[in-house]
């Protein structure tokens, strides 16, 4: 997948924008009276961008790439530690299977399957798996705060605006909270910049997100 806009005017289309600033953006449409409570960043975690590499529509190579490079960090040492060798792997892989074809991107649905093939190519017996987010849960919530509590970045998959049809990966999250209320914001790599951005977690699977293929990578 791989193709952020921004809208005429605030209200129901505002959520569509890419959000720079979680606080602005929870002011915006709760109003005051939260506050940061906690924040994750996997400091290891190398921010790659398509450019890097010479080809098209590889936003989800360049993510998986990314997820990759970000074991290597953490002491996967089998892994390459240059990126544009991992990146040659998970391309050649995604060539070979039909995963990924350049005139129409990598098939989300996929991701794990080339995650898992990667896996076996470096020498490590790693898991992967897609979850399709169809409809908004609050256990997703829970679900990516423990995937990066357990120092592990992933990839999602858009199907609509602001990413539409692209990859970007997570790799940190903020926590905000007013009394018994909760929002978690994904800090995502966009893949197209090093800014960081963010996603709303309670967007996912609603008409703001669409549904998202989720890869989860498991060494």
């Amino acid at each position: 997948m791989s193709s952020v806009f921004l809208t005429e005017r605030k209200g129901k289309h505002a959520a569509r924008q890419p959000i720079t600033d979680p606080a602005e953006d929870i002011f915006q449409k709760e109003g005051p009276g939260w506050h940061c409570q906690e924040r994750l960043l996997l400091s290891e975690y190398p921010l790659l961008q398509m450019r890097q590499f010479p080809y098209t529509n590889h936003c989800s190579l360049t993510a998986l790439t990314s997820v990759f490079s970000c074991f290597r960090r953490q002491g996967f040492t089998r892994l390459p530690a240059d990126p544009q060798e991992v990146f040659s792997v998970v391309h050649n892989l995604a060539r070979s299977y039909w995963i990924y074809l350049p005139v129409f991107g990598t098939y989300p649905w996929r991701m794990a399957e080339l995650a898992r093939r990667s896996w076996r190519h470096f020498g490590y017996p790693g898991k992967a798996c897609t979850v399709f987010i169809l409809s908004p849960r609050d256990d997703w919530e829970d679900l990516l705060l423990d995937e990066l509590r357990a120092h592990r970045p992933g990839l999602i998959s858009f199907t609509h605006k602001p990413y539409r049809r692209h990859t970007v990966t997570f790799y940190g999250a903020e926590i905000w909270t007013k009394g018994d209320q909760r929002k978690v914001y994904l800090r995502i790599n966009t893949h197209w910049s090093v800014a960081p951005r963010y996603v709303d977690v309670s967007t996912l699977g609603t008409w703001q997100g669409s549904y998202v293929a989720l890869c989860l990578l498991r060494a």
